[in-house]
């Protein structure tokens, strides 16, 4: 009996240290490819047009961490591409992730005009602070930023659900076009 049980436990311990055990893979998910828009200045916006909008996130399952990416144009219809997914494909490890430096390796073309961008969670908040409506905003600090020009954020703490990404044009004369994309950085 004693040399069945330790031809068993021989066995299995063989059997464990032949085994692999896997790591998490990771993938680059578009969630906005491409969204382009104009917003007026406040004052034109006062008598037409718009100074403010969203734009709605909607996390992947699994979700990891995200980014989004903005660059800036002084005219109307003249659109940008970022090519943020594409820039994440080639700097994520399928095992690891993307790489804490090599995020200052995305690059976005220069800005001309400047803008701020809220993330929010709550859409009653979002379209008060759109319709310029009373009331302070709930807005995520650590992927807000004012007078942003062009750049990458990325959102770490945020990492599922349907969150807002709010732009306001803070000039009260002059108009800028805006090109935003969206990418999440998914575990299979």
């Amino acid at each position: 009996m004693k040399k069945i049980s330790l031809i068993i436990a021989i066995l299995f311990f063989a059997a464990e240290s032949f085994s692999q055990t896997t790591s998490p893979a990771y993938k680059v998910v578009s969630v906005i490819s491409k969204e382009s828009f104009y917003l007026n200045g406040g004052a034109r916006a006062m008598v037409g047009g718009r100074s403010r909008t969203y734009l709605q996130v909607t996390l992947p399952p699994n979700t990891v961490e995200w980014y989004y990416a903005l660059t800036s144009t002084p005219n109307q219809g003249q659109n940008s591409s970022i090519g943020l997914a594409s820039q994440l494909l080639k700097l994520i490890d399928p095992v690891g992730g993307v790489a804490e430096s090599a995020i200052s390796s995305i690059i976005t073309p220069t800005g001309a005009g400047v803008c701020d961008v809220f993330l929010m969670s709550d859409q009653n908040s979002v379209m008060r602070y759109v319709n310029k409506q009373p009331g302070q905003p709930q807005t995520i600090m650590s992927a807000t930023r004012e007078n942003f020009r062009q750049g990458v954020v990325n959102v770490k703490d945020i990492i599922s659900g349907t969150h807002f990404l709010v732009f306001r044009n803070p000039s009260a004369m002059q108009g800028i076009n805006l090109t935003v994309e969206v990418a999440a950085i998914v575990r299979e």
